[in-house]
Protein backbone atom coordinates (compact mmCIF):
# COMPACT_ATOMS: atom_id res chain seq x y z
CA UNK A 1 0.00 0.00 0.00
CA UNK A 2 1.31 3.14 -1.19
CA UNK A 3 2.40 5.55 1.98
CA UNK A 4 0.05 8.48 2.80
CA UNK A 5 1.42 11.82 2.63
CA UNK A 6 0.73 15.29 4.15
CA UNK A 7 1.12 17.82 1.28
CA UNK A 8 0.59 21.30 1.52
CA UNK A 9 -1.72 21.89 -1.02
CA UNK A 10 -2.72 25.80 -0.70
CA UNK A 11 0.73 27.55 -0.38
CA UNK A 12 -0.66 30.31 0.69
CA UNK A 13 -1.76 29.00 4.00
CA UNK A 14 1.50 27.80 5.26
CA UNK A 15 2.55 31.06 6.15
CA UNK A 16 -0.74 32.11 8.25
CA UNK A 17 0.32 29.89 11.29
CA UNK A 18 -3.15 28.93 13.59
CA UNK A 19 -3.33 29.80 16.70
CA UNK A 20 -6.41 26.91 16.91
CA UNK A 21 -7.23 23.32 15.63
CA UNK A 22 -9.72 21.65 14.73
CA UNK A 23 -9.45 17.52 15.79
CA UNK A 24 -11.88 15.16 14.61
CA UNK A 25 -12.40 11.91 15.98
CA UNK A 26 -14.78 9.78 13.71
CA UNK A 27 -15.58 6.22 15.15
CA UNK A 28 -16.87 3.23 12.88
CA UNK A 29 -16.95 3.96 8.87
CA UNK A 30 -19.93 1.71 7.85
CA UNK A 31 -23.72 1.71 6.67
CA UNK A 32 -24.29 -0.99 9.39
CA UNK A 33 -24.86 -0.48 13.10
CA UNK A 34 -27.96 -0.97 15.79
CA UNK A 35 -30.01 2.02 16.12
CA UNK A 36 -27.93 2.54 19.48
CA UNK A 37 -24.97 2.90 18.13
CA UNK A 38 -26.22 4.84 15.02
CA UNK A 39 -25.15 8.01 15.74
CA UNK A 40 -21.17 6.32 15.67
CA UNK A 41 -21.16 4.88 12.00
CA UNK A 42 -20.86 7.26 9.50
CA UNK A 43 -21.30 5.66 5.96
CA UNK A 44 -18.23 5.27 3.21
CA UNK A 45 -19.47 7.10 0.46
CA UNK A 46 -19.99 10.47 3.35
CA UNK A 47 -16.62 9.85 4.87
CA UNK A 48 -14.87 9.92 1.72
CA UNK A 49 -17.11 13.16 0.62
CA UNK A 50 -15.76 14.49 3.89
CA UNK A 51 -12.12 14.11 3.25
CA UNK A 52 -12.90 15.40 -0.83
CA UNK A 53 -14.10 18.69 0.78
CA UNK A 54 -10.98 19.04 2.88
CA UNK A 55 -8.53 18.32 0.08
CA UNK A 56 -10.74 20.79 -2.14
CA UNK A 57 -10.29 23.39 0.44
CA UNK A 58 -6.47 23.32 0.88
CA UNK A 59 -6.11 21.45 4.40
CA UNK A 60 -3.15 20.16 5.88
CA UNK A 61 -3.74 16.82 7.63
CA UNK A 62 -1.42 15.47 10.86
CA UNK A 63 -1.04 13.40 13.10
CA UNK A 64 -2.24 13.87 16.23
CA UNK A 65 0.98 13.89 18.07
CA UNK A 66 2.57 15.42 15.52
CA UNK A 67 0.15 18.79 15.45
CA UNK A 68 -0.39 18.97 19.01
CA UNK A 69 3.55 19.47 19.07
CA UNK A 70 3.68 22.33 17.10
CA UNK A 71 -0.09 23.61 18.55
CA UNK A 72 1.35 23.56 22.07
CA UNK A 73 4.91 24.37 21.17
CA UNK A 74 4.94 27.43 19.24
CA UNK A 75 6.00 25.40 15.86
CA UNK A 76 4.85 26.28 12.53
CA UNK A 77 0.68 24.83 11.78
CA UNK A 78 -0.45 25.68 8.77
CA UNK A 79 -4.00 27.93 8.84
CA UNK A 80 -5.42 24.92 7.48
CA UNK A 81 -4.57 22.17 9.51
CA UNK A 82 -7.10 19.23 10.65
CA UNK A 83 -6.22 16.45 12.50
CA UNK A 84 -8.58 13.18 11.79
CA UNK A 85 -8.51 10.81 14.88
CA UNK A 86 -10.42 7.41 14.54
CA UNK A 87 -11.52 6.05 17.98
CA UNK A 88 -11.77 1.71 18.88
CA UNK A 89 -10.18 0.71 15.60
CA UNK A 90 -13.03 -0.76 13.98
CA UNK A 91 -11.91 -2.97 11.17
CA UNK A 92 -14.30 -0.67 8.43
CA UNK A 93 -11.38 1.69 9.24
CA UNK A 94 -9.02 -0.59 7.21
CA UNK A 95 -11.70 -1.53 4.69
CA UNK A 96 -13.10 2.11 3.38
CA UNK A 97 -11.31 4.86 5.87
CA UNK A 98 -7.89 4.13 5.12
CA UNK A 99 -8.04 3.65 1.66
CA UNK A 100 -9.73 6.89 1.17
CA UNK A 101 -7.06 8.63 3.59
CA UNK A 102 -4.08 7.27 1.47
CA UNK A 103 -5.95 8.29 -2.13
CA UNK A 104 -6.10 11.67 -0.56
CA UNK A 105 -2.87 11.82 0.96
CA UNK A 106 -4.07 11.91 4.47
CA UNK A 107 -3.13 10.78 7.40
CA UNK A 108 -4.28 10.43 10.98
CA UNK A 109 -4.37 8.85 14.26
CA UNK A 110 -5.47 5.81 15.09
CA UNK A 111 -6.75 4.96 19.10
CA UNK A 112 -6.31 1.29 19.44
CA UNK A 113 -7.91 -0.78 22.71
CA UNK A 114 -5.44 -3.38 22.62
CA UNK A 115 -7.10 -6.16 24.53
CA UNK A 116 -9.67 -6.61 21.48
CA UNK A 117 -7.16 -6.58 18.83
CA UNK A 118 -8.48 -9.21 16.11
CA UNK A 119 -11.62 -9.87 18.18
CA UNK A 120 -14.91 -7.75 18.77
CA UNK A 121 -15.77 -4.88 20.38
CA UNK A 122 -17.23 -7.03 23.36
CA UNK A 123 -17.28 -3.33 25.46
CA UNK A 124 -20.28 -2.07 23.26
CA UNK A 125 -22.79 -5.16 24.32
CA UNK A 126 -24.91 -2.91 25.56
CA UNK A 127 -25.42 -0.89 22.37
CA UNK A 128 -26.06 -4.07 20.77
CA UNK A 129 -22.66 -3.80 19.11
CA UNK A 130 -20.55 -6.49 20.80
CA UNK A 131 -19.96 -8.29 17.73
CA UNK A 132 -18.57 -5.57 15.29
CA UNK A 133 -14.64 -6.80 14.00
CA UNK A 134 -11.93 -5.20 15.58
CA UNK A 135 -8.74 -4.62 13.37
CA UNK A 136 -6.35 -7.59 13.41
CA UNK A 137 -2.45 -6.87 14.07
CA UNK A 138 -1.53 -7.48 10.55
CA UNK A 139 -3.75 -4.36 9.57
CA UNK A 140 -2.60 -1.93 12.28
CA UNK A 141 0.62 -2.58 11.10
CA UNK A 142 -0.29 -1.86 7.57
CA UNK A 143 -2.04 1.37 8.78
CA UNK A 144 1.07 2.04 10.41
CA UNK A 145 3.05 1.58 7.28
CA UNK A 146 0.89 4.06 5.26
CA UNK A 147 2.22 6.68 7.64
CA UNK A 148 -1.03 6.66 10.17
CA UNK A 149 -0.23 7.49 13.39
CA UNK A 150 -1.12 4.51 16.35
CA UNK A 151 -2.50 5.58 19.38
CA UNK A 152 -3.32 3.61 22.57
CA UNK A 153 -7.49 3.55 24.05
CA UNK A 154 -6.52 1.75 26.93
CA UNK A 155 -6.50 -2.12 27.39
CA UNK A 156 -9.81 -2.95 27.80
CA UNK A 157 -12.28 0.34 26.76
CA UNK A 158 -13.24 0.82 30.54
CA UNK A 159 -14.47 4.01 32.01
CA UNK A 160 -10.80 4.86 33.30
CA UNK A 161 -11.56 7.35 36.16
CA UNK A 162 -13.81 4.98 37.82
CA UNK A 163 -10.57 2.49 38.28
CA UNK A 164 -8.78 2.08 41.14
CA UNK A 165 -5.19 4.01 41.01
CA UNK A 166 -3.74 0.34 40.40
CA UNK A 167 -5.73 -0.63 37.27
CA UNK A 168 -5.85 2.39 36.06
CA UNK A 169 -2.30 2.33 35.93
CA UNK A 170 -2.02 -1.61 34.38
CA UNK A 171 -4.69 -0.11 31.74
CA UNK A 172 -2.33 2.71 30.47
CA UNK A 173 0.83 1.04 30.73
CA UNK A 174 -0.04 -2.31 29.02
CA UNK A 175 -1.62 -1.07 26.31
CA UNK A 176 0.97 1.25 25.76
CA UNK A 177 3.48 -1.70 26.03
CA UNK A 178 1.20 -4.12 23.83
CA UNK A 179 1.39 -1.79 20.86
CA UNK A 180 4.52 -0.65 20.91
CA UNK A 181 6.03 -4.24 20.92
CA UNK A 182 3.59 -5.33 18.02
CA UNK A 183 4.37 -2.57 16.15
CA UNK A 184 8.06 -2.25 17.42
CA UNK A 185 7.43 1.92 17.36
CA UNK A 186 7.08 4.19 20.08
CA UNK A 187 2.98 4.83 21.32
CA UNK A 188 3.01 9.01 22.53
CA UNK A 189 -0.97 9.69 22.29
CA UNK A 190 -3.72 8.06 24.56
CA UNK A 191 -7.00 8.64 23.89
CA UNK A 192 -9.42 8.29 27.01
CA UNK A 193 -12.53 5.71 26.14
CA UNK A 194 -15.85 7.52 26.75
CA UNK A 195 -14.08 10.75 26.59
CA UNK A 196 -14.01 10.28 30.42
CA UNK A 197 -10.66 11.58 32.54
CA UNK A 198 -10.13 13.49 35.61
CA UNK A 199 -6.59 14.54 37.44
CA UNK A 200 -5.82 11.41 38.71
CA UNK A 201 -6.72 9.62 35.15
CA UNK A 202 -4.50 12.91 33.57
CA UNK A 203 -1.31 12.16 36.03
CA UNK A 204 -1.45 8.38 35.16
CA UNK A 205 -0.89 8.92 31.56
CA UNK A 206 1.67 11.30 31.74
CA UNK A 207 3.31 8.52 34.40
CA UNK A 208 3.23 5.85 32.05
CA UNK A 209 5.14 8.15 29.54
CA UNK A 210 2.56 9.28 26.94
CA UNK A 211 3.19 13.10 25.51
CA UNK A 212 -0.55 13.41 24.69
CA UNK A 213 -3.96 12.49 26.42
CA UNK A 214 -7.32 13.02 23.99
CA UNK A 215 -10.69 13.72 25.65
CA UNK A 216 -13.62 14.68 23.68
CA UNK A 217 -15.26 18.03 24.97
CA UNK A 218 -16.41 18.89 21.18
CA UNK A 219 -13.95 22.09 21.14
CA UNK A 220 -11.73 22.78 19.00
CA UNK A 221 -7.90 22.80 20.89
CA UNK A 222 -5.79 26.07 21.04
CA UNK A 223 -2.28 26.88 22.33
CA UNK A 224 -3.75 26.91 25.83
CA UNK A 225 -5.24 23.33 25.47
CA UNK A 226 -3.98 20.85 28.47
CA UNK A 227 -1.94 18.36 26.58
CA UNK A 228 -3.07 15.72 28.81
CA UNK A 229 -7.06 16.96 27.69
CA UNK A 230 -6.58 17.98 24.15
CA UNK A 231 -10.46 18.75 23.11
CA UNK A 232 -11.49 17.25 19.95
CA UNK A 233 -14.54 17.28 17.72
CA UNK A 234 -17.37 14.41 17.54
CA UNK A 235 -18.14 13.35 14.29
CA UNK A 236 -21.63 12.04 13.80
CA UNK A 237 -23.28 9.76 11.43
CA UNK A 238 -25.71 12.87 10.49
CA UNK A 239 -22.32 15.33 9.98
CA UNK A 240 -22.81 16.14 5.89
CA UNK A 241 -20.31 18.36 5.00
CA UNK A 242 -22.10 21.22 5.67
CA UNK A 243 -21.66 20.13 9.71
CA UNK A 244 -18.22 19.42 8.46
CA UNK A 245 -17.20 22.85 7.28
CA UNK A 246 -18.66 24.64 10.46
CA UNK A 247 -16.11 22.31 12.00
CA UNK A 248 -13.52 23.33 10.16
CA UNK A 249 -13.84 27.01 10.05
CA UNK A 250 -15.18 28.27 13.81
CA UNK A 251 -12.84 28.04 16.55
CA UNK A 252 -14.70 27.58 20.50
CA UNK A 253 -15.33 30.51 22.25
CA UNK A 254 -14.79 31.28 25.80
CA UNK A 255 -18.05 30.64 25.92
CA UNK A 256 -18.02 27.12 24.28
CA UNK A 257 -15.06 26.04 26.71
CA UNK A 258 -17.14 27.12 29.58
CA UNK A 259 -20.25 25.35 28.96
CA UNK A 260 -18.14 22.05 27.90
CA UNK A 261 -16.72 22.35 31.31
CA UNK A 262 -19.63 22.68 32.84
CA UNK A 263 -21.76 19.86 31.17
CA UNK A 264 -18.14 18.00 31.87
CA UNK A 265 -18.38 18.56 35.82
CA UNK A 266 -22.06 17.79 35.83
CA UNK A 267 -21.44 14.40 34.10
CA UNK A 268 -19.14 13.51 36.07
CA UNK A 269 -21.02 14.50 39.04
CA UNK A 270 -23.82 12.25 38.32
CA UNK A 271 -21.79 9.40 37.59
CA UNK A 272 -19.61 9.14 40.43
CA UNK A 273 -19.62 9.07 43.92
CA UNK A 274 -18.33 12.49 45.58
CA UNK A 275 -14.82 10.70 46.84
CA UNK A 276 -13.50 10.02 43.53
Amino acid sequence: MARARTTYSDKRDCSLMANWLPILVYHSVSDDATAAFRPYALSPWRFAEHVQLMRDRGYVSLTLSDAVERLLDGGALPERTVVLTFDDAFQDFAKYALPTLVAANFVGTLFVPSAYVGSTSRWLAREGEERRPIMTWSEIRAAAEAGIEVGAHSHTHPQLDRLSTATLYDELAKSKAILEDRLTRVVTAVAYPFGFHSRRVRRAAQAVGYRTGCAVGNLTASRRSDRWAIPRQTVKDTSDTAVLDRLLRQPSSRYDQGVSEAKRVAWRVRRLPMSQ
